[in-house]
């Protein structure tokens, strides 16, 4: 199994909508309704335009992962437009395909986007974690602390909670970089 990440560009569009809907279908089933998770996978299509011109842009801070030349998942990051947060890094979307989960992938996402909002200048982050998801404990290996829960509001007039989650960047860059990936 070949593994590379590589920064998306607008062919990438269709892959990373594609992604982003299967992934909330394998991991929100009993946290978001059936309704809305079919809803998100029949419309994914719906926002191919609108994802290939954030990857027009040059300064867009998506990376996909490749296996095989298969994408199999992505990462978003950036600054964040929330006042209480604003000082801080933001992962805006990170989703990994269910079969590709468990080889280290996810993990190397996560490390694109802290090495990336270093760059930018931060030295902490914060993301939104679905409440219940089981992906929290992924992000409390690297030091993620849950500092509040908010209503997060979803399209068609949905609405879940999400665990606001933040980092130190370089604590958990060094934990990274310290582990071996398991494969």
């Amino acid at each position: 199994m070949e593994i590379k990440y590589e920064k998306a560009t607008e062919k990438d569009a269709y892959a990373i909508r594609y992604i982003g809907a299967h992934s909330w279908k394998e991991t929100y089933k009993g946290l978001v309704s059936d309704e809305y998770l079919n809803y998100k996978v029949e419309h994914f299509e719906d926002g191919i335009e609108k994802q290939k011109k954030i990857l027009q842009n040059e300064n867009n801070n998506f990376y996909i992962a490749k296996v095989d030349d298969k994408t199999v998942g992505f990462v978003s990051y950036g600054n964040y437009e929330d006042e209480k947060y604003k000082e801080y890094g933001h992962i805006g979307a990170l989703y990994l395909l269910k079969d590709y989960q468990g080889y280290g992938i996810g993990r190397e996402l996560f490390k694109i986007a802290l090495e990336g909002l270093k760059e930018l200048g931060y030295t902490k982050m914060e993301l939104e974690c679905m409440t219940g998801n089981s992906t929290v404990n992924f992000y409390k290996k690297y030091l993620g602390e849950i500092v509040d829960v908010i209503d997060y509001p979803l399209n068609g007039g949905f609405s879940v909670n999400a665990d606001i989650m933040i980092f130190d960047i370089e604590k958990s860059l060094k934990i990274i970089n310290s582990n071996q990936i398991r494969k």
